[in-house]
């Protein structure tokens, strides 16, 4: 399962360095938008926290509520700026995993494909019958690996995708 850290995901039932995923079962939904919630509830007398979606990026933007002139305003707490943060971050990661699904998929199914040529390889390179067997099964473990890589993959892009659409539901409609 693929987890997008992000300040306001951490769970006092997670071990040290485990972290809720952003999407996942209807509990971990609820919780992400309690901490949303409570984010917004402490600095809402003093700023404005809203999610902005513009093409392939969304972020958060906050602003200082009392302050006219934003450029003279006091810097943002800690915890905003974080999340800020993660927030690019997260979209990054899910331009990239979507931008390089394709490429990867195409890479994957070369190898698959080229499986046999592969063993023919293995087996006109090995000096002996037992360096032939280690280099066999080497490359059998390999393309159980390649085989896992296409599935998570798939998965991750998939993931990806409703990442999006969670960020365009959050950023509501743009007038």
């Amino acid at each position: 399962m693929i987890g997008f850290p992000c300040c306001c995901c951490f769970s006092s039932e997670n071990s040290d360095h485990e972290r809720q995923p952003l999407l996942g079962a209807r509990r971990e939904q609820n919780e992400a938008t309690s901490a949303r919630q409570t984010l917004s509830a402490q600095s809402e007398s003093n700023y404005r926290i809203y999610m902005t979606l513009k093409g392939y990026d969304f972020f958060l933007t906050v602003c200082h509520a009392n302050s006219e002139d934003q450029n003279n305003a006091e810097p943002l707490p800690y915890h905003l700026q974080r999340a800020i943060d993660e927030f690019k971050d997260i979209s990054d990661s899910a331009k990239a995993t979507i931008a390089k699904g394709t490429t990867l998929q195409e890479l994957v199914g070369w190898l698959i494909r080229s499986r046999d040529h592969m063993a023919e390889q293995v087996k006109g390179a090995a000096g002996t019958f037992q360096e032939q067997g280690r280099l066999s099964e080497n490359l059998k473990e390999n393309m159980n690996e390649v085989a896992r890589a296409k599935e998570l993959s798939m998965e991750y892009r998939q993931k990806a995708g409703k990442i999006f659409i969670e960020a365009a539901d959050i950023a509501g409609p743009s007038l």
